[in-house]
């Protein structure tokens, strides 16, 4: 199956913007591969790093996103004037 979304988030229990509500409706639809602790339905390769801190992980997320067309970027948070690394990522 073609890999389409992907989206990864392991707090669950955000209140302010309803980030889980939201993939968990879309996930309704189409299908996403959820890789966090948040509507988890797809494990990360055993090779990948999850240690969250240092370079490893941050290659690793990157070379794991490359292989999809959409990666879902959804805060914690509404933060005025933050721009989150996510955004990056899903770009390179």
């Amino acid at each position: 199956r073609p890999r389409n979304i992907a989206w990864l988030a392991s707090n669950c229990h955000t209140t302010s913007n309803g980030r889980t509500a939201f993939a968990k409706e879309l996930m309704r639809v189409i299908h996403v591969d959820s890789y966090g602790k948040c509507l988890h339905n797809t494990d990360l390769p055993v090779d990948m790093e999850t240690e969250r801190t240092g370079r490893k992980f941050w290659h690793d997320k990157v070379r794991l996103l490359q292989n999809y067309t959409f990666t879902l970027v959804l805060e914690n948070s509404n933060v005025y004037d933050y721009v989150t690394e996510k955004l990056f990522q899903a770009l390179i």
